[in-house]
């Protein structure tokens, strides 16, 4: 696993994207994350880039099959919480640091928002992909990168109070 070049990370998550399209995802999604973690956490910031894309298309994965991401959301959130910390640590340090943390952020907060929208129901482990590290991003943005933030928690609003209106209207036709 420490020897994988980037070619070699990308291989390696499409094929098991592709046997967990095929094969329980939940059993498939168990095995990469142990593997992953055979991984040295110094890689460079592209293969870093690659675990977190493949990370989030097996919690796209789980959310589009009805299933509760709570095992993959905590992991996950703990990194962007981590990152979300550096960047706002980082806020004078130079700007090529900046963009390399703000593209694994950015990788974050676009595939948690899909993970709202596609997901058929939202389960209270949805809660976990939203933690302090967006209290964090908000001190430490510039004005192009909040408002990508701003974008994206009023994306993420609509469809909680989507959710909750149905599942109120739900509630109320089951009393009457």
């Amino acid at each position: 696993m420490e020897e994988l070049t980037e070619v070699g990370l990308q291989n390696f998550f499409s094929l098991f994207l592709l046997l967990a399209a095929v094969a329980e995802v939940e059993d498939v999604a168990s095995h990469v994350l142990d593997l992953l973690n055979f991984l040295k956490p110094s890689f460079i910031t592209s293969q870093r880039a690659l675990i977190w894309k493949g990370h989030m298309a097996f919690l796209l994965m789980y959310a589009e099959k009805n299933l509760d991401i709570g095992v993959l959301a905590e992991k996950f959130s703990c990194a962007f919480r981590e990152k979300a910390k550096e960047f706002l640590v980082s806020k004078n340090e130079e700007m090529v640091q900046r963009q390399t943390m703000w593209t694994l952020l950015s990788i974050y907060i676009d595939g948690v928002q899909e993970v709202f929208e596609t997901s058929y129901c939202l389960y209270p482990s949805h809660e976990k992909l939203l933690n302090d590290g967006f209290s964090m991003l908000l001190r430490a943005c510039r004005e192009s990168e909040l408002r990508t933030v701003l974008s994206f928690l009023q994306a993420v609003l609509a469809r909680i109070r989507l959710s909750l209106s149905v599942k109120l209207m739900c509630e109320y036709k089951l009393q009457n």
